[in-house]
């Protein structure tokens, strides 16, 4: 039951691990005479190979969230100077009144 699970599933959702292992129980259990309430899964261990394997993986995720933001921000950013670029191609007076020093008139 939990090796068919991917293991950030399993940390992220315990509380529907407990109910599968709850219902698999159930279901065996009064063979036995034993009647089941509910099974929770508190805390999963893992060994120190995984666990630092599981955090290398998880940080590199997050790095490349943040390329994928990071790029999204650069093509913003190229696509807005390019428009800049195009709108005083196609208005010259734009062009020349940005050229005059601040505070003057005319």
């Amino acid at each position: 039951m939990i090796t068919g699970k991917e293991l950030e599933h399993l940390l992220t959702d315990r509380g529907a691990l407990g109910d599968e292992l709850t219902a698999s129980a159930r279901a065996r259990l009064p063979d036995i005479g034993i009647h089941l309430e509910t099974v929770t899964a508190r805390d999963i261990t893992l060994p120190g190979e995984v666990k630092e394997l599981f955090n290398r993986v998880t940080l590199a995720r997050k790095e490349a969230e943040a390329m994928a933001i990071k790029r999204r921000e650069e093509v913003a950013q190229t696509r807005q100077l390019a428009n800049t670029a195009r709108m005083l191609e196609n208005n010259p007076v734009l062009l020349s009144d940005l050229a005059k020093p601040v505070g003057t008139e005319g």
